[in-house]
């Protein structure tokens, strides 16, 4: 990020050609892609600032579908991908309901209560959209998709360390709190089979960061990717 704002780049790996696909970014957020032919969607905020939108681009048109760009409250948080059901789900949050939430943890000195997150489903074709769960007074730090469930990563508070983990049903909406042996927040991703989790962080018996894969059948974790001499920031699961 520059003073033009977060812009979109595409790099060909074989012909090791570097392109820029959009201009009128200024920040972006969250990158998924959702089909190998060129499409994503993005978390990402227009010049000259604002909320963060759900939007979608198509690098072969070079389109760019904007959803409820008239909307200046609606934060889009997390975006994940279900290939079954063409579809993403975003966690949204509105901006002025967290306002509030600051302005009363300053005046009570008390711990900062997030808003209400709703997850969406939205098809990428028709562009429908359903609810699937709200969640009162809980932040969503991370979303990922199998076939047919939804794995959160969650926190009734903001910056206060205590994290919780659950599966939700996406026809269904049902919510399933899990306790899991691990400690991860802004990536994991579950996988197709609903077997296993990706995640960044590390089991709660080591003190070793890194990329995970924690099979929920053992309760265990195998190392992917260990950090060493630096720091991992977020990853992607393109396909598992």
């Amino acid at each position: 990020m520059g003073r033009d704002g977060d812009q979109l780049f595409s790099y060909d790996l074989n012909t090791k050609k570097e392109s820029q696909l959009t201009k009128n970014l200024f920040a972006i957020n969250y990158i998924v892609p959702i089909n190998p032919k060129g499409s994503l969607v993005m978390a990402a905020a227009i010049k000259p600032g604002g909320n963060l939108k759900t939007i979608f681009l198509d690098k072969n048109e070079g389109s760019m579908k904007v959803l409820h760009d008239k909307d200046t409250d609606t934060n889009t948080w997390c975006v994940a991908y279900n290939q079954k059901k063409e579809s993403i789900y975003t966690a949204e949050y509105s901006k002025e309901a967290q306002f509030q939430a600051r302005e009363l943890a300053w005046k009570q000195k008390k711990v900062l209560v997030p808003p209400d997150y709703t997850i969406k489903e939205i098809n990428t074709k028709t562009l429908q959209e359903r609810i699937v769960i709200r969640l009162i007074h809980e932040q969503v730090i991370s979303l990922s998709s199998s076939d047919d469930q939804l794995f959160i990563v969650t926190s009734p508070y903001y910056n206060n360390g205590h994290i919780e983990y659950s599966l939700v049903d996406i026809q269904s909406g049902k919510r399933t709190k899990l306790k899991l042996p691990i400690l991860t927040g802004s990536s994991a991703a579950i996988t197709q089979d609903q077997q296993g989790l990706f995640y960044l962080g590390g089991p709660t018996d080591k003190d070793q960061r890194g990329i995970y894969l924690f099979d929920f059948k053992t309760q265990k974790s195998v190392p992917v990717f260990n950090q060493a001499d630096g720091f991992i920031n977020e990853f992607s699961l393109i396909g598992n």
